[in-house]
């Protein structure tokens, strides 16, 4: 079969237009179907609400693909240090960005920021892209697939990568099913003021109704991410900025000097849901379509980026060797891959979060312990911020 495209991405964030670049750039011929595209970032002068916190994997494949050098004259803070405590009282656990030998322990950046630059690098290489329209059906052939979009166009292709994000369509369409967890949270977020600059310093703070994580930004400005259950977290973010400010404090304790000033708040519900499998006949998932996981670790970006860089190596071998993309062994090769990475890493963060949801008992201080050993066992500590950043 004539194909329009070797491989064809449908979803416009940041996961799908990363795997677009990549692809390309890979020598093979890629279009990116999208119901929103992206909007414009202006460099507001307020950081926005939803931030990321990208590990040094991923930044050196937005590297590899022409990308980090523009986000991160933009705006991007380095976090070089991170405290981590099980509940009130002093930090447990610190990690520092030397201990891994990287120069960053993870880079602060928009989201909107990061998709703005990825949609601009896609436009610049050339891409096809089918812009607000999705796909009404897909009809197997015996060596493709025929997209039929809502917009009455008509895509032949060998492969399609579902990046639609969390609710995919054509994850559904497929029939995959997924193991699911309703945390009953909420995320606040807001960007805020604190007394003295962070220093790219960001807390980790385990409480019992959720971890509350403060991410440093320019000058005395950082982002937080606190999960609480979803009705206080929909309380807090309506409540007037002093009674807000005075409830952070709280569970903040006054870090560097105490949270002075908040910007807007929203709130966004939680939830654990990953795909049961990964691939259908000439499909695969990554992204939040294949996985969405827990905030408190800020690695759901960095999962869907790991997603990105092995499928890229996979298909980039197929290309060179003559092999289908949609060839079964292939998808089952990143299949085995990515899959069992990805539910272990989100089965860690649930665990960490139902462990410290427990407000009583002997397990709060035996996790208090447990953090203090690990804090005094150097090989322990650098293993794991490795594992955190990426590195083997």
């Amino acid at each position: 079969m004539r194909v329009d495209a070797d491989v064809v991405v449908a979803g416009a964030g940041p996961v799908g237009l990363a795997q677009a670049l990549a692809l390309q750039q890979a020598g093979l011929r890629v279009a990116v179907i999208a119901e929103r595209w992206p909007e414009a970032w202006t460099h507001p002068a307020q950081v926005g609400l939803r931030v990321l916190a990208l590990a040094p994997g991923p930044v050196a494949l937005l590297r590899q693909i022409g990308v980090w050098e523009s986000v991160a004259q933009a705006r991007a803070e380095p976090v070089l240090a991170m405290d981590v405590a099980s509940g009130h009282g002093d930090f447990d656990l610190h990690f520092l960005a030397s201990q891994a030998g990287v120069p960053a322990l993870a880079w602060i950046v928009e989201m909107d920021l990061l998709a703005d630059r990825l949609a601009a690098a896609w436009r610049q290489a050339g891409g096809a892209s089918y812009v607000d329209t999705g796909i009404a059906a897909r009809e197997l052939t015996d060596d493709g697939v025929i997209l039929r979009l809502d917009n009455g166009e008509r895509l032949r292709t060998r492969l399609l990568l579902a990046a639609d994000g969390a609710g995919s369509a054509l994850r559904q369409s497929a029939g995959i099913d997924c193991e699911q967890r309703d945390y009953a949270q909420a995320g606040v977020v807001a960007t805020v003021q604190t007394a003295e600059a962070p220093a790219g310093r960001a807390l980790q703070r385990f409480l019992s109704g959720g971890p509350l994580a403060l991410l440093p930004l320019a000058g005395r400005s950082c982002s937080i991410v606190w999960s609480q259950p979803r009705a206080r977290a929909e309380h807090l973010a309506g409540l007037p900025t002093a009674d807000f400010l005075a409830e952070l404090n709280v569970a903040a304790e006054g870090w560097h000097g105490g949270v002075v000033d908040s910007g807007p708040r929203a709130a966004f519900p939680l939830r654990l849901q990953l795909a049961r499998r990964y691939t259908d006949q000439r499909l695969a998932l990554l992204g939040d379509a294949a996985h969405q996981v827990h905030p408190l670790a800020g690695q759901g970006l960095n999962l869907g980026l790991a997603d990105v860089a092995v499928l890229t190596e996979l298909l980039q071998w197929a290309h060179r060797g003559g092999i289908d993309l949609g060839d079964p062994r292939v998808l089952r090769r990143y299949e085995w891959q990515q899959r069992p990475r990805n539910w272990r890493a989100a089965h860690v963060f649930d665990l960490l979060e139902r462990i410290h949801a427990v407000e009583q008992g002997p397990l709060v201080r035996l996790r208090q312990i447990g953090m203090q050993a690990v804090d005094r066992l150097p090989a322990v500590k650098q293993w794991l911020v490795r594992q955190a950043v990426g590195r083997s």
